[in-house]
């Protein structure tokens, strides 16, 4: 086992390699790395998030679905299911 600090406005992608399920581990937080886990992060072992200034929008492709409360929707496996082929514009608030 390894430990990760992560940063605010910092992020790890992270595969399980038993069930072969993946997800995002948000900072500020210390991760603890299992023997099972890999850090699959394209680029490095951490990234930045993306952080828009006034004026300034990103499009999101493939976003994720959610349900009527605005959270996001997961399957049975714990994936979050996502709206394939979408857009979806983001603005600085």
């Amino acid at each position: 086992m390894s430990t990760i600090k992560i940063l605010p406005y910092e992020y790890i992608h992270v595969l399980d390699k038993n069930s072969n399920i993946s997800w995002v581990e948000v900072g500020p937080q210390t991760f603890v790395k299992r023997d099972h886990h890999q850090i699959i992060t394209p680029g490095s072992e951490k990234a930045q998030m993306i952080k828009l200034s006034s004026r300034t929008f990103c499009i999101i492709k493939n976003p994720v679905q959610r349900d009527s409360q605005g959270k996001p929707i997961v399957d049975k496996h714990g994936q979050v299911q996502v709206l394939h082929m979408e857009l979806e514009y983001r603005f600085f608030k």
